[in-house]
């Protein structure tokens, strides 16, 4: 999945955590952190620390690539 904003992640996170049927309670406790800290990634993520997204990302065995984006062609006039 193409990650563009904050949202996107969050958005993913609450899907696969929802999917494996696991509580944010439970994700909390997994990632040695509070519930509130779940709760503000899947809704405030643009306040998450990265260690806390790597924390929690981890928990729910979920990993992390980055890639550079694929060149771009202009198909316009000028």
């Amino acid at each position: 999945m193409l990650i563009d904003k904050p949202v996107d992640i969050a958005q993913l996170f609450r899907l696969h955590r929802k999917q494996q049927g696991i509580s944010q309670a439970r994700i909390a406790k997994k990632s040695a952190t509070r519930q509130d800290m779940v709760s503000k990634l899947e809704n405030r993520p643009e306040k998450i620390r990265l260690q806390e997204l790597m924390n929690l990302m981890s928990a729910l065995d979920l990993e992390l690539y980055v890639a550079p984006k694929p060149k771009r062609r202009w198909h316009g006039d000028w």
